[in-house]
C-alpha cells in the first residue's frame, strides 16, 4: 500500500506527461494544420495576385497601346497642318481672316531748284558712281551749286531727294578728282583705239573732252574747243521712284536748259545796247562791264556728255571684252548692255557718239557708257522717255 502511494502520484505525473505529450503533439499537429492552411492559403494569395498582376499589366500595355495610337494621330494631324502652314506660305501668304487692313497713303512730289541743304540727299545717290564717299559729297555740292540749270525730286515740305538732273560745265567737275579721273581713261582708251583705227564717232568724242583728260600734267587749265561747248549731264534716281516722276525730270532738266539759253541770249543783248550807248566812256569802264558779265556757258553748249551706269552680261559669250584702256562702239540699241536706268536707252537711240568701257575700280564701282548727246536732241530724248512711261 505504501508502494501503491508511492506510485499514485507516478501515474498521475506519468499521465500527467501522457496527457502533455499527446495535447502537445495535437497542437502540433493543429499548428501544422494552420502552416499548412496558411501556406495554401498564401499560395492562393499569390495565384490571385499573380493573376491581378498579369491582368493589370494586359490593361497598361492596352492603354500604351491607345496612347501611342492617340499620339501619332495627333503628329499627323500637326503635320497635316505645317504643311498646310507652308502651303499658304508658300501660295501667297498667310491668311488673316479679314484682320488685314490697307491704308493708302498719299504723297506729293516737288519740284525744286538746287539748294545746299540738298547735298546728303545727292550724295547717297552719287555712291554707286563715285565709290569715295568724300568726293561723292564734294561732286555733290558742286552740284548744288549752280542753281541756274538743275532740280530736285522732293517730298512736299521736306529736304530728302529722290532724284536730281542737272548738267555741268567740264570746269567744274574737274575739281572733283574722281571726274577728272574717270575722264582721263575714256581719253586714254580713245587715243588708244584711234591709234589703232580712224574712227569718227571716237574722234568726234575725243574731241569734246578737257584737253588735259589725255593725261597732260595741268589740270587747271579750262577746256577748248569742243569741250568748251560740252557739259556733262548727271542725272541719279532712286529706284523705287514712282516712274510718272522720271519723265517730268527730264522735261524740267530740258526746260532748265532752255530758260537759260534764253537768259544768256538777253544778256548778251542788253550788254551789247549797254556797249552803244557808252561808246564814249573809259576803257576801265568798259573792262569793268565786261568782267561783270556773267557766264554764257549754256548759250554756248551744243553737247552734253552723260556717263551711264551699266552692266554686260557675263553668263555666255559677249561681243564686248573689257579690260584696261579697252573701249567698244555701241552707237545704236545694243541688247549686250544693261542700263541702270531704262531712260539712258533712249539717250543712247539719239547719240553722235557712245563708247562702253571700263573706269578705274577706285574711283567708280560699274562699267560705262559714255554718251555724247546734241543739245538739239535732247527734246526728242524727253518725248520718248514720256513715251515708254504708263500714264
Amino acid at each position: 500500500s505504501k508502494m501503491g502511494k508511492k506510485l499514485q502520484p507516478l501515474r498521475k505525473i506519468l499521465a500527467q506527461d501522457k496527457h502533455a505529450s499527446s495535447s502537445t503533439a495535437s497542437s502540433g499537429y493543429s499548428s501544422l494544420g494552420k502552416r499548412q492552411s496558411a501556406t495554401s492559403e498564401s499560395d492562393d494569395q499569390k495565384g490571385a495576385k499573380a493573376t491581378k498582376k498579369k491582368s493589370a499589366n494586359a490593361v497598361d500595355w492596352k492603354s500604351l497601346e491607345k496612347q501611342q495610337e492617340l499620339d501619332a494621330a495627333e503628329s499627323e494631324d500637326g503635320s497635316d497642318d505645317e504643311d498646310t502652314d507652308e502651303g499658304s506660305e508658300e501660295g501667297g501668304g498667310i491668311s488673316l481672316d479679314g484682320n488685314l487692313e490697307h491704308v493708302m497713303e498719299d504723297y506729293t512730289f516737288e519740284f525744286n531748284d538746287m539748294r545746299e541743304e540738298y547735298s546728303e540727299g545727292i550724295c547717297t545717290m552719287l555712291r554707286k558712281f563715285i565709290a569715295n564717299p568724300t568726293e561723292a559729297y564734294n561732286l555733290a555740292t558742286v552740284i548744288t551749286a549752280q542753281t541756274i540749270v538743275g532740280t530736285v525730286v522732293n517730298c512736299e515740305g521736306g529736304q530728302d531727294s529722290f532724284a536730281f538732273a542737272t548738267v555741268l560745265p567740264c570746269r567744274k567737275v574737274e575739281k572733283v578728282a574722281p571726274v577728272t579721273s574717270i575722264l582721263n581713261s575714256l581719253s586714254a582708251c580713245l587715243e588708244k583705239s584711234l591709234r589703232t583705227k580712224a574712227n569718227e564717232e571716237l574722234q568726234l568724242l575725243k574731241d569734246c573732252l578737257p584737253s588735259q583728260a589725255a593725261g597732260s600734267a595741268s589740270t587747271t587749265s579750262a577746256p577748248s574747243g569742243g569741250a568748251a561747248r560740252t557739259g556733262l549731264l548727271l542725272h541719279k534716281r532712286f529706284t523705287n521712284l514712282p516712274i510718272q516722276l522720271v519723265g517730268a525730270l527730264h522735261r524740267n532738266l530740258e526746260e532748265d536748259i532752255s530758260w537759260a539759253q534764253q537768259q544768256a541770249s538777253d544778256e548778251d543783248d542788253e550788254l551789247a545796247l549797254d556797249e552803244s550807248e557808252s561808246s564814249t566812256s573809259s576803257a576801265s569802264k568798259s573792262k569793268k562791264s565786261a568782267s561783270a558779265r556773267p557766264s554764257n556757258f549754256f548759250a554756248e553748249v551744243r553737247n552734253v556728255l552723260l556717263l551711264c551706269e551699266c552692266a554686260v552680261p557675263t553668263e555666255g559669250k559677249s561681243a564686248y571684252a573689257l579690260g584696261d584702256s579697252t573701249c567698244h562702239s555701241v552707237l545704236g540699241s545694243c541688247s549686250d548692255v544693261v542700263f541702270a536706268c531704262f531712260e539712258d536707252e533712249v539717250y543712247l537711240q539719239h547719240a553722235s557718239a557712245a563708247v562702253l568701257f571700263r573706269p578705274p575700280k577706285q574711283h567708280c564701282l560699274t562699267d560705262l557708257v559714255a554718251l555724247l548727246v546734241p543739245v538739239s536732241k535732247l527734246k526728242t530724248c524727253v518725248n520718248g522717255i514720256c513715251e515708254l512711261i504708263p500714264e
